[in-house]
């Protein structure tokens, strides 16, 4: 199974300090680990969402902040969705794989959606608190 086939896990940028690595796959993709309450979930995608806060000069790379804490997000302008859009401010969601944990948290992003529905940011806790429970009841 290619890395874009794997399910992407709905998290807030705060829970990707809590991923734990367990090596490299066959596809040499670094698999994480999430422990959520007594269960462990594989998280090799993430799918995070929150404003850009520092575009990079090149404009390859960006962080964003959710409001629970900031990701670097890398290969911004190989990835699908990818545009003149990417600017400080706007509300966006990713895709990707987590490549570091330690001193920051990085991802390789994999797909980027702008979100303009004002509605998307207020609704993202919603649904990433309903994804986690759901995990837990199934």
């Amino acid at each position: 199974m290619s890395l874009c086939e794997k399910p992407a896990r709905k998290l807030f940028i705060n829970q990707c300090t809590k991923l734990v690595s367990e090596g490299l796959t066959t596809n040499k993709h670094r698999s994480w680990t999430f422990q959520h309450k007594s269960k462990k979930y594989s998280a090799e995608l993430i799918w995070i969402q929150g404003n850009i806060v520092n575009v990079s000069e090149s404009q390859n790379s960006f962080m964003i902040n959710d409001g629970t804490g900031t990701a670097v997000i890398t290969s911004a302008n190989k990835a699908p969705g990818y545009g003149a859009w990417i600017t400080n401010g706007q509300y966006i969601m990713v895709i990707g794989e987590v490549l570091t944990t330690e001193s920051s948290i990085e991802v390789r992003a994999l797909k980027l959606t702008k979100l303009s529905d004002l509605n998307a940011e207020s609704l993202w806790k919603l649904e990433v608190k309903d994804f986690w429970n759901f995990l837990e009841e199934s």
